[in-house]
């Protein structure tokens, strides 16, 4: 379940309080920053522009606090749970070692490399249920697009265009069709568009 709300243009501020559930408040300008409490929930809270820093305490929980600008380390030390901490500006590098874990790590700026092992791990090349798949080619592009039940599939093309096939520079839309599953395609800069069509779960949420 997705509810979302924002305030500002280019914001993200996320607060979950169910399993697998995402709440979504914009406070700030292309803010990104996450906490999580509980198993698959999603918590987020934005301090800094466009920084990005991650650690994970438990399974399938999500925790992000910033430290630098546009930044992205990420590094996994339980199932599918995420552990993120930033050294180098907007670079990434993803490898997965266990079946739905995530580890991260980054060497060059705004990089991606992605390597899979198992079912449900993420990181390049995804073939189940809840599985992802990733593929970038340009600078702090995001393009996102999927076929599957809670499944991911990424590819870049635009420079700072995020997620869901972008053709303009940091821009979103959104839209869902099945159970628990991400489909992203942009047309505009920094627009976003959410709905959902198919059998999704409702869940209370609460924003804080």
């Amino acid at each position: 379940t997705r509810v979302f709300s924002a305030r500002v243009t280019d914001s993200r501020v996320f607060n979950a309080s169910d399993i697998d559930l995402r709440v979504i408040r914009a406070s700030d300008i292309d803010l990104r920053v996450f906490s999580a409490s509980d198993i698959d929930s999603r918590v987020f809270n934005a301090s800094d522009i466009d920084s990005r820093v991650i650690s994970a305490s438990d399974i399938n929980s999500r925790v992000f606090s910033p430290s630098d600008i546009d930044s992205r380390v990420i590094s996994a030390s339980d199932i599918d749970s995420r552990v993120f901490s930033a050294s180098d500006v907007d670079s990434r590098v993803f490898s997965a070692s266990d079946i739905d874990s995530r580890v991260f790590s980054a060497s060059d700026t705004d990089s991606r490399v992605f390597s899979a092992s198992d079912i449900d791990s993420r990181v390049f090349s995804a073939s189940d249920i809840d599985s992802r798949v990733f593929n970038a080619s340009d600078i702090d592009s995001r393009v996102f697009s999927a076929s599957d039940i809670d499944s991911r599939v990424i590819s870049a093309s635009d420079i700072d265009s995020r997620v869901f096939s972008a053709s303009d520079t940091d821009s979103r839309v959104f839209s869902a069709s099945d159970i628990d599953s991400r489909v992203f395609s942009a047309s505009d800069i920094d627009s976003r568009v959410i709905s959902a069509s198919d059998k999704i779960r409702v869940f209370s949420a609460r924003v804080t």
